[in-house]
């Protein structure tokens, strides 16, 4: 058995390099574009089911994955949910480093 590990295709958020917890962040132009890729990349590997989490970014990336594999069953697990971040969601990279030393 092999299994594929992917993740999903770009947010607005991940552009400006910003930090996402559970927000539900739908795939940009960009990102659209990245999990057809990635759909095509799959095309003709068999897989037996598609796991994603319940986040907007993840299940469309697994839709276009599915496109490819009609008849494979797609599978919610709310346990591949992106962690919770706390006071960081929403910083942005370049000021993590300044907002994690104040204290």
């Amino acid at each position: 058995m092999r299994i594929y590990l992917v993740r999903h295709g770009e947010t607005e958020w991940n552009r400006v390099r910003q930090f996402q917890d559970r927000g539900n962040l739908s795939l940009n132009q960009e990102g659209k574009k990245q999990v057809r890729a990635l759909a095509l990349a799959l095309k003709n590997k068999p897989l037996m089911a598609i796991y994603t989490s319940p986040l907007i970014r993840a299940f469309e990336t697994a839709r276009q994955i599915k496109v490819y594999h009609p008849s494979v069953p797609i599978f919610e697990e709310k346990g591949l949910i992106e962690m919770h971040l706390g006071e960081f969601d929403g910083t942005k990279v370049q000021d993590w480093a300044i907002f994690g030393c104040m204290e």
